[in-house]
């Protein structure tokens, strides 16, 4: 459910944190003052446009501005995604691939829907709609939804969910929200491709860490510990020979 009001009270709190004035932040925006005096009274809805421009003039998350916090299934912690995206590119999906039999290994009891391919790639920046929709598409099948299946939740055709994941289609912020409730994810992650702008890791990394259960992370450090320490003693050998 789309919160007008709380929403438009988030924007307001934070533009005038950033001491700007309604006229300032509505130049930036490209909208007119009176259409952002009426978004901050709860009067009027925005378009995922306009939200993202709003998160990148106020230096303020997505997930902030729809839900006053971030959204979806904890993150994994940083430093065990930076030890992954800071693998070598010849070497990650190897690691990733291991780290997936480690996560599926102790979670061999738990049933999760869906299942992560490592088939997809992962898009980090907001060009166009078909950004939004390849990840919108990999997080649907992660989850084990159906287009049909997705498109019944969120009350709208399957078509639609066709067009909005081939980027044939835009969306609106209510439907932004249906995915974030629906497939428990964070919005910055949709949109940017990383629930941090700040930290964009790949969706696929991410997944894939956090099904992991909190009592292993310490586990699976050492893991990813000794397979750089092997990286790196056999990356000493080639240099040497």
């Amino acid at each position: 459910m789309y919160e007008y009001k709380a929403v438009g009270e988030r924007i307001k709190q934070k533009r005038k944190q950033k001491k700007y004035t309604r006229e300032t932040l509505a130049e930036l925006l490209d909208i007119t003052p009176r259409f952002l005096y009426d978004i901050e009274c709860g009067s009027r809805g925005i378009s995922v446009e306009t939200l993202v421009k709003i998160s990148s003039a106020l230096d303020i998350t997505v997930d902030y501005i729809l839900f006053g916090e971030p959204y979806g299934k904890p993150a994994a912690p940083s430093d065990i995604l930076q030890m992954i995206e800071g693998c070598p590119e010849n070497k990650k999906d190897m690691l990733r691939s291991a780290v997936r039999a480690y996560v599926a290994g102790v979670n061999k009891n738990v049933s999760y829907k869906g299942t992560a391919s490592g088939k997809r790639s992962s898009l980090l920046s907001f060009d166009d709609a078909k950004d939004i929709g390849t990840r919108i598409s990999y997080l649907r099948e992660l989850e084990g939804y159906s287009k049909d299946e997705i498109a019944h939740l969120l009350d709208v055709t399957q078509r639609f969910i066709y067009d909005i994941e081939l980027g044939n289609k835009g969306m609106s912020v209510e439907t932004l929200i249906g995915f974030c409730r629906e497939m428990n994810v964070s919005a910055d992650l949709l949109i940017f491709g990383a629930a941090s702008k700040i930290q964009p890791y790949s969706p696929e990394t991410a997944a894939i860490v956090k099904r992991c259960p909190e009592n292993k992370f310490n586990e699976l450090r050492k893991m990813l510990e000794l397979f750089m320490q092997a990286y790196q003693a056999d990356k000493e050998n080639s240099d040497k020979e």
